[in-house]
């Protein structure tokens, strides 16, 4: 019989066991020392795992919801108890422990809450810690302003930061961050002051300040953060890139370039400065920046991230001067660079598509649509598709707003996400409230009250949960030559950690079979939903194809919608400058001239994928 005085060798002796994979002997020395002392977290959690990993899977549950009864907080223990849940029966599993935690102290259910936000699971999450805080606790707070500010709600983060009686320069941040969002510049501004950051971090978040104010449309505000930040560092050469790219967005292409061309004298090896010169223009045999970026190549002592963005600029250049191959290369060496970063999984994807549909099947596919009936124009599809000139033709119409790429959906739609991840049903009136979350957010982006485009390239993934949340919108899904797109993926970096699978040819012609798959699954389990839109078709004979494209949006013709490159907005997309000319053929089959290079976009391009 084991005692005080020998359980704790035992546990170390069941954990060697464990970890010399002799799983029988371990769990029979954890089943000992349990009947010694039943209430013992730390062993029920050894257990789970055992369990968990012999495919016992009601074992393991159990197992895992006594650990958490009294390790209420700990991450991991929540992590394998979550992942241990069967894909059926998950809310009969789930419903005791997280019955236990709603009845635990005020201290239980704030832990409780905050480890399964640290997980980002916001639909079990959230309960917990608004019933923390009801009782007053206010650690309950920062975790749950977080989850609001995630989950599409940044007034209702603002206001549970804004009432904290301490606050940390980390919650100054915070606030000044929800403030942006809340296109509020100048209390935003007075929060980060607040932050009392030394000068290095005062920079830095200055400049996010203004990345984040010009992304909720208030450039203006935007720009005078920038300008100020040029003026206190006039020898910098990032606060000068970053001003401008917002002038790019704008369409502002001469201060732009007064301020590349000072960015790239302060340092003349930054990769970003030169993607964004070339980027912005075709570049001429006698542009010196020719020579500026071979000679920052050939130099020493650059970090990686700089000198790949130098390989996509020069790779630009050369496909400007027709030297093909050459710039081929280039993108070569920069995507292997930029794959080595940010690795992609192919597999996972797939799994994940096959995952998100068996949710809705199971749990959606007959459910009412009971969101707002607003009109809302989705524009979606591969990135490089055609989805900004599609997006620039509805915002010439003067009742259509152009709204750009937004996040909103995402992050109103994600309780409702995470619960069909679990394998749980949405509560009942989950998507009107994701509806009315993503309106709000959406307009006081694009600052109207009427109809908007939203061109988010994701929204194809959730193109029947945006429908129940949103059953007044409309969706229209760009088709282009997938050997076209494939090819303008390969050319084009984008922002870290997005599109990962942009790095390699053979991963683009899988994605876009699994894109393709994705939208036809749509199409079947909700026919007429899904209004495909031909690139090929559409900059081939606009004057046909634009009045059957604004009737479908439901929109009375206006001819303003033939001419989109007339239309005023801020583009903060890779087409910054291509959707300011008037609508064009010429990248139309533009892969035959590169057809000797693209042989691995073939092979990705035989795959067949299947979701349903």
């Amino acid at each position: 019989m084991l005692t005080d005085r020998t359980i704790p060798q035992a546990f170390q002796r069941a954990q060697a066991l464990h970890r010399a994979g002799r799983s029988d002997e371990a769990l029979a020395l954890y089943s000992q020392i349990l009947m010694a002392r039943p209430d013992t977290p730390q062993v029920h959690y050894q257990v789970g795992r055992l369990h968990a990993a012999g495919g016992r899977t009601e074992k393991a549950v159990a197992a895992f919801a006594k650990a958490l009864a009294g390790l209420p907080g700990e991450k991991a223990v929540w992590q394998s108890f979550l992942a241990a849940l069967p894909a059926e029966g998950a809310q009969a599993a789930l419903a005791p422990a997280l019955k236990a935690a709603g009845a635990g102290t005020v201290a239980a259910r704030a832990a409780h809450g905050t480890a399964l936000w640290s997980l980002r699971r916001s639909s079990l999450a959230e309960p917990l810690l608004r019933s923390a805080e009801a009782d007053g606790a206010e650690v309950a707070l920062r975790p749950l302003a977080e989850l609001l500010a995630e989950t599409g709600r940044p007034d209702e983060a603002e206001a549970r930061l804004a009432a904290l009686p301490k606050k940390t320069p980390e919650d100054w941040q915070a606030l000044a961050r929800l403030r942006a969002r809340l296109r509020r510049p100048g209390p935003a501004q007075e929060a980060l002051q607040k932050a009392g950051l030394p000068r290095r971090d005062r920079v830095r978040a200055r400049s996010d300040l203004a990345e984040t104010l010009s992304q909720e449309n208030e450039t203006g505000a935007a720009l005078a953060v920038m300008g100020d930040l040029v003026r206190s560092l006039p020898n910098a050469a990032g606060p000068r890139l970053q001003r401008a790219q917002m002038y790019q967005s704008l369409g502002d292409f001469d201060r732009a370039d007064e301020d590349l061309a000072r960015a790239m004298a302060l340092e003349p090896a930054n990769g970003e400065v030169y993607r964004a010169w070339c980027g912005a223009r075709k570049v001429a045999a006698d542009d010196p920046v020719l020579e500026r970026m071979q000679a920052a190549l050939r130099a020493d002592g650059e970090p990686p991230e700089s000198r790949l963005r130098l390989h996509f600029a020069l790779a630009k250049a050369l496909f400007d001067l027709g030297r093909d191959d050459e710039a081929f290369d280039r993108l070569d060496e920069a995507n292997g660079m930029q794959r080595a970063l940010v690795p992609y999984d192919f597999d996972a994807d797939v799994v994940a598509a096959r995952q998100m549909f068996t949710a809705f099947r199971r749990h959606l596919a007959v459910r009412t649509p009971e969101g707002p009936e607003d009109l809302a124009i989705f524009v979606t599809g591969l990135p490089r598709s055609g989805t900004t000139l599609v997006e620039t033709i509805f915002a010439a119409h003067s009742a259509v707003t152009a709204g750009g790429e937004m996040g909103y959906l995402r992050e109103a739609l994600s309780p409702a996400m995470d619960a069909l991840s679990l394998g749980l049903p949405p509560g009942d009136g989950a998507f009107g409230e994701a509806g009315a979350r993503y309106l709000a957010l959406a307009r006081r982006h694009a600052g109207t009250d009427g109809a908007f485009t939203d061109k988010a390239i994701g929204t194809f993934t959730r193109i029947g949960h945006a429908a129940l949340a949103l059953p007044g919108a409309r969706f229209f899904v760009l088709d282009r030559d997938p050997r076209d797109v494939g090819l303008s993926l390969y050319r084009n970096l984008f922002r870290e950690g997005l599109h990962r699978f942009s790095n390699d040819l053979r991963d683009i012609g899988r994605y876009i079979r699994l894109m393709e798959a994705i939208v036809a699954a749509w199409e079947t389990l909700l026919p007429g939903l899904v209004r495909r839109v031909g690139y090929d078709a559409l900059t081939a004979d606009p004057a046909t194809e634009i009045p059957a494209l604004v009737a479908d949006a439901g929109l009375p013709w206006e001819e303003a919608c033939l001419a989109p490159h007339k239309a005023e907005r801020r583009v903060e997309t890779l087409s910054f400058a291509q959707v300011r000319q008037p609508i064009y053929r010429t990248s139309v089959e533009g892969w035959r001239r590169f057809e000797h290079r693209l042989g691995p976009l073939a092979e990705g391009l035989e795959t067949r994928v299947e979701v349903l």
